[in-house]
């Protein structure tokens, strides 16, 4: 019997998230950082800090403002604040934390979808999505067979009818956000058939579960609206 796998695309550093979810033993982090926090976008321009820009600026290197480099220092950061140990690390590619039974493979520099092949073995017929923050490709569900958990939080704004939502007008929405799943699943009416269930974590660590994208949607939006 194959053990529960959770996958999280932009998890950023929130490690302490597989802490709401003890019932998951094995998670696969996935970020573009440190290269670019933005996929594979980079932007690469000559260092304006170089020492002797105002002599010879066309010596100044050449940097990516794109890039994050504290990312991999503040992520071990974070292990230690959260008890987590890191137990190994191949540098620039992954590194994995223990916390009690739970173990977190953490790929840094993928860019989904463009690099989820390099990772597909590691995240076959995963069972549990965190979507919290950054919304990922649709391209993530064609690396399993499984019918998914949902995990969203009540700091991330889901619906796409909220004026202050990106996703509100479907005429300033780029081709890139309609190809996210909570674009889909906001648009598609079947597309939640992919799904399970919905569970929402809490500020203060419930779990509330739903079985239609709808009911996630109207709950996650009382909590926002109760909050301003």
């Amino acid at each position: 019997m194959n053990l529960p796998l959770a996958v999280y695309v932009g998890a950023g550093l929130d490690l302490k998230i597989i802490k709401n979810i003890p019932e998951v033993k094995n998670f696969v982090f996935i970020d573009s950082q440190p290269n670019s926090e933005f996929g594979i976008d980079e932007n690469w321009h000559r260092d304006t800090s170089y020492i002797f820009n105002c002599v010879c600026p066309g010596w100044a290197p050449l940097i990516n403002s794109f890039s994050r480099p504290n990312f991999i220092p503040n992520l071990k950061k974070t292990a230690i604040e959260e008890n987590m140990i890191l137990v190994s690390e191949e540098v620039n590619k992954k590194l994995t934390f223990q916390y009690n039974n739970q173990t977190v493979d953490y790929f840094v520099n993928i860019s989904v979808p463009h690099h989820l092949p390099l990772i597909k073995n590691h995240i076959k017929n995963y069972d549990h999505l965190i979507v919290a923050g950054f919304f990922p490709h649709h391209y993530i569900l064609n690396y399993t067979t499984k019918h998914i958990t949902f995990w969203g939080n009540t700091n991330t704004i889901y619906n796409q009818n909220t004026e202050n939502n990106c996703l509100c007008n479907n005429n300033d929405v780029d081709d890139d956000e309609k190809k996210t799943i909570i674009y889909k699943l906001n648009d598609e009416s079947l597309y939640e058939k992919n799904f399970k269930n919905f569970n929402l974590i809490e500020n203060n660590g419930k779990i509330q579960c739903f079985f239609f994208w709808e009911n996630f949607l109207r709950y996650s939006q009382n909590i926002l609206n109760n909050r301003k």
